[in-house]
């Protein structure tokens, strides 16, 4: 279905999806100021997510529509598996890689992914690249990079460590992953049941992360001892991950992966701009110009024209996927 409404759900579903993921990067800043490590984070991120969307299936159910998660094949129960391994990953790596190098040299690395995921479009998938989408998604990154470039403190240095990058790079590479399940794979279940079942896949990926670090019990018990940390996961695993995961799966079913991408080069600027108000940092010239690049992006992309064999996946005969 590439008809105009359609077009305009997916794309706002995408613009809300990476305002809200916007949260996460200066939410963690403070979190780790209270003593929780990126795997703490991830998990208590998890467990929140999970909980909430227990609890918005048990008022869905109550509203009359039956569940579809016991209804999976084997099939779709082995792709909704590898969604939550790939999420998980990304997840680990990405944090990690902030230990690592500079989060701006991470994110410059990490938003390789729009430009993978046209490439593997093209590739697999009959999408078409047409010069005006390559000319949007080449603006909306250089925004972005300008975005990130701004966090680079001189004073510092460049830290270039090789595991830092590839952790970075093996994120992106997660996220195709994630963002190519996702678009074609347990089509028939509803994007909130989807996304339940991600977060509680990567749950057990958490805590083995945990185990292998010697550091599972600090991860657990930091929150229980401190309510502002517990508040602050809590906010994280709803409003930043759970509601906008559901909205990011709507996105990429409803419009496809490289539209979504793009319209998801907007988390950083919000990140930026977040960190600006609840941290005290400063937010450059460049950075102001590098926003205004990718919210142009974003806008001009809505004028580019979506054709058949396009990258919008849902099709006349499918329904749009249920929020």
């Amino acid at each position: 279905m590439t008809d105009r409404p359609a077009i305009v759900l997916g794309s706002l579903s995408a613009v809300l999806a990476a305002t809200l993921y916007g949260v996460n990067a200066p939410l963690s800043v403070v979190a780790y100021e209270h003593d929780i490590s990126s795997v703490g984070v991830t998990l208590w991120r998890a467990l929140f997510s999970v909980a909430s969307l227990v609890i918005l299936l048990a008022a869905v159910r109550l509203r009359g529509r039956g569940l579809r998660l016991h209804t999976l094949d084997r099939r779709s129960v082995s792709l909704l598996v590898g969604a939550g391994l790939a999420g998980a990953l990304l997840n680990l790596s990405i944090f990690a890689s902030f230990d690592r190098i500079s989060v701006a040299l991470a994110l410059i690395t990490f938003y390789t992914y729009p430009a993978m995921l046209a490439v593997v479009g093209v590739l697999f998938h009959g999408e078409r690249l047409t010069p005006p989408k390559v000319a949007v998604l080449a603006l909306a990154i250089a925004g972005m990079a300008l975005v990130v470039v701004g966090e680079l403190d001189p004073a510092q240095g460049l830290r270039i460590d090789p595991g830092g990058l590839g952790l970075a790079f093996f994120a992106a590479l997660c996220q195709v992953v994630y963002f190519t399940i996702g678009r074609s794979g347990f089509r028939h279940l509803p994007a909130d049941e989807a996304t339940l079942g991600v977060f509680a896949i990567s749950i057990p990926v958490y805590v083995v992360a945990g185990l292998l670090t010697g550091g599972l019990a600090a991860a657990v018990s930091a929150p229980l001892r401190d309510p502002a940390l517990l508040g602050i996961c809590a906010f994280m695993g709803i409003v930043g991950a759970a509601i906008p995961s559901i909205l990011l799966l709507t996105g990429i079913r409803t419009i496809g992966g490289v539209r979504t991408g793009i319209l998801l080069l907007l988390e950083p600027v919000v990140g930026v701009a977040i960190a600006a108000a609840l941290l005290g940092q400063a937010i450059v010239p460049l950075q102001v110009l590098g926003g205004a690049l990718v919210l142009a992006g974003g806008v001009l992309l809505q004028a580019v024209p979506e054709k058949a064999g396009g990258d919008a996946f849902v099709t006349a005969d499918e329904p749009a996927p249920t929020m």
